[in-house]
């Protein structure tokens, strides 16, 4: 679907949106390192002692609060319909 969107935008929407999921996965990653660091479950600042609360044991929450970057999965049916519906507004799309 982003190759045959690049030509309609004159730009490569392929790059466009992998700089975008880049940028994503990072915060993602920054999201679970500071919950590991707030709750005491980070290893590096465990050793070290140098979290910024720093105690023995681990704080404990129902649920994990981390995302699992893995485990997140495109919804193919959602995406099915957007490219139906970009190929009624685009015309061109069907031809690429």
């Amino acid at each position: 679907m982003l190759k045959k969107l690049s030509p309609t935008y004159e730009i490569d929407m392929t790059e466009q949106i992998s700089e975008r999921l880049s940028d994503l996965r990072e915060y993602i990653e920054q999201h679970n390192q500071a919950l590991r660091i707030a709750t005491n479950t980070d290893e590096e600042s465990r050793r070290s002692k140098s979290g910024l609360l720093w105690e023995k044991e681990t704080m404990q929450f129902e649920e994990d609060l981390t995302i699992d970057i893995g485990a997140i999965e495109p919804d193919r049916k959602t995406a099915a319909e957007h490219e139906a519906k970009l190929k009624e507004v685009f015309p061109e799309m069907r031809r690429h």
